[in-house]
This record gives C-alpha cells, structure tokens and sequence, in this order.
C-alpha cells in the first residue's frame, strides 16, 4: 500500500484532541481542501487515516504498524 504520510499514531490522536476533526484535516491541507477523514483509525491503529479533498485524497499510515 502506498501512502501520502507515515506519521506517529499517538500525535496524530492528540492533534486530533487539541484541534478537533476540522483542524487536522487543515492540517494536511496543501489547496486540496478537505472535507471528509476516516475516524475509526482514532481507536484502533491497524485502521488507516485517509482525507478526502475536492482535488484529491490523501492516506496516512502510522508509524511501526505500515512503515514502508
């Protein structure tokens, strides 16, 4: 699987906690703007985080779970 990012999954989480769904996605955003992301991966790791923007998606892996 190829992904966009490869990010620390616990970090991930707390930007999360800290900025809500709206700011992580903001987060990410290059001009794609985003305006869906995954969720179930916020409990449980083995789930990928992927953003769906109106000029494309991006997909993250975490860190030690889908290192490539």
């Amino acid at each position: 699987m190829s992904f966009d990012f490869i990010m620390d999954y616990e970090k991930a989480k707390r930007q999360v906690d800290k900025k809500g769904w709206e700011g992580f996605m903001e987060s990410f955003d290059d001009g794609e703007k985003f305006y869906s992301v995954s969720q179930y991966w916020y409990d449980d790791p083995t789930y990928i985080c992927k953003m769906k923007g109106r000029y494309g998606d991006k997909i993250i892996g975490w860190k030690g779970v889908y290192e490539e």
